[in-house]
């Protein structure tokens, strides 16, 4: 998206995982493939000038897997 990086070859790869409480146990997780940015927005609200700036980004996704994560009891 910035300077002409939209292509195919500018696709990513991720993940999102789920853990339990104890923030160590994998619970499952959502591959995404082929993620791209489409769109980036400044955010305006913040008035200070001291204040952290923001972006959103709006991401697309090709494809998506589930994968769950049996718990050994």
């Amino acid at each position: 998206m910035i300077k002409g990086n939209n292509g195919e070859s500018s696709e990513k790869n991720g993940s999102l995982t789920f853990l339990s409480p104890n923030r160590t146990t994998e619970l499952g997780r959502i591959n995404f493939f082929n993620l791209g940015i489409f769109k980036l927005a400044f955010d305006e609200s913040d008035a200070a000038p001291d204040a952290i700036k923001r972006v959103t980004a709006e991401l697309y996704c090709e494809r998506m897997d589930f994968q769950y994560t049996p718990v050994k009891t």
